[in-house]
């Protein structure tokens, strides 16, 4: 299991197994992901992709490097590599990581915020930790109260779940506060 983020080891993030955002190249990526002890190396693949450049204020081209997990047998990691730079990743935690855990660790996020998506009535909630470039994100299926309560500033409970980890290029923060994404930390619902 990767519990990187919540033991700062080998690096604290937005590190990631040594790898640092805006530095590293896409040789050190395809290094590191063949020494993961959590993610099958022979699940590694790589695709044609592109990436919001903040500072050009454009699309750029990239590559997106993919590493499954060994159990559950899906995408672990997700790896932007724009112009040979190590630009971004999303996490997907293999196991249950709560809101809570997360927040213990890292401190109050700077953000939270709600989005509907349109199609069907699912709710995607927003945590943002600004400083340390994270941004954590958790979807909930006919999640429309919950996207209502976050917009209305309620408490949030403990005991929900993380399902994508974000670190950024600080220049992916400057835009905050954005649209939806502008409410203070109102903390947790107590039980």
């Amino acid at each position: 299991m990767d519990k990187s983020i919540l033991s700062d080891k080998p690096c604290p993030a937005p590190c990631w197994y040594g790898l640092e955002l805006g530095k590293s190249t896409k040789a050190e990526v395809l290094a590191t992901l063949q020494t993961l002890s959590f993610a099958d190396p022979k699940t590694i693949h790589e695709s044609a992709s592109g990436y919001w450049d903040y500072t050009a204020n454009a699309n750029m081209a990239a590559t997106v490097i993919g590493i499954d997990c060994r159990r559950p047998n899906r995408l672990c990691a997700g790896l932007w590599v724009s112009n040979d730079v190590f630009v971004s990743i999303v996490l997907s935690p293999n196991y249950e990581l709560t809101l809570g855990e997360v927040v213990g660790h890292l401190g109050q996020p700077d953000y939270v915020g709600a989005a509907v998506v349109p199609e069907r009535p699912t709710c995607k909630i927003f945590l943002m930790w600004v400083k340390k470039q994270i941004q954590m994100e958790r979807t909930e299926s006919n999640g429309k109260n919950l996207c209502e309560a976050v917009r209305a500033g309620q408490r949030l409970d403990p005991s929900l779940t993380v399902d994508d980890i974000f670190y950024e290029l600080p220049q992916f923060f400057d835009k905050i506060p954005l649209e939806g994404r502008d409410r203070p930390w109102p903390g947790f619902a107590r039980p």
